[in-house]
């Protein structure tokens, strides 16, 4: 079943707030991309239930340009308000 690509977003945000780390715009299409393409070549099926596009700097999922929370004009991210399933994701991905 896929997921909605700000909850893959929300996933790798929590892990680099936990480790202390900054994740810009560019950093979370790629990282929700590569988590995609890792899901289709594994499993079969994609992990995102939406088309990533080609731009000229590099792949985009439309829902992820958005705006987001508070920290968007400081160039890095803290949320995706509208997309609160990251903990559910957590758990399938660190199980393996």
């Amino acid at each position: 079943m896929p997921y909605d690509a700000r909850a893959i977003a929300n996933y790798f945000l929590e892990r680099a707030r936990r480790e202390g780390k900054a994740l810009d715009q560019m950093k979370i299409q790629k990282l929700v991309y590569f988590a995609n393409g890792w899901h289709i070549a594994i499993r079969g099926e994609p992990l995102i239930d939406e088309q990533v596009e080609a731009w000229r700097y590099g792949p985009v999922i439309q829902s992820l340009q958005r705006p987001r929370t508070r920290l968007e004009s400081q160039g890095t991210h803290d949320h995706y308000d509208d997309a609160r399933l990251w903990s559910t994701i957590s758990c399938e991905c660190e199980d393996g």
